[in-house]
């Protein structure tokens, strides 16, 4: 599951532009709906939002017994690493724009999955479930 999340933030990573816009087109939509800049509701919330499975699926990397801030932490960290090498690697292709912006998005995306993930976590374990 990391696996495919990994393989499906690269392939929109490193998607031409017009690409990512064209998928992105229903987001715009519903922006334009509820009086929010098109190109805002694409630039901050996607940046966001592509990032909160990773973050999720990192829980799985630490120890279960670390402390639940502990693994945000390192989730969130995880996120920002990978958004920085993909940033990176977007001053190589003409078709992208790197921003330091998106790098800050993506960690803050990373995080939240984090945090559902600790929170889901954690309720499972109330109700006496795996977890």
């Amino acid at each position: 599951m990391m696996g495919f999340s990994v393989a499906a933030l690269l392939a929109f990573a490193f998607s031409p532009n017009p690409q990512v816009a064209a998928f992105l087109t229903p987001c715009a939509s519903v922006a334009r709906l509820v009086g929010l800049a098109p190109a805002w509701v694409i630039d901050t919330l996607g940046n966001i939002v592509v990032f909160v499975p990773l973050g999720a699926l990192a829980l799985w990397l630490w120890p279960s017994a670390w402390p639940g801030a502990w693994r945000v932490m390192l989730s969130a960290g995880l996120g920002l690493a990978v958004s920085v090498t993909i940033e990176l690697a977007q001053t190589l292709l003409p078709t992208r724009v790197p921003s330091w912006r998106d790098v800050a998005l993506n960690a803050l995306g990373a995080g939240i999955g984090a945090v559902g993930g600790v929170v889901t976590t954690g309720m499972r374990r109330c109700r006496g479930g795996p977890g």
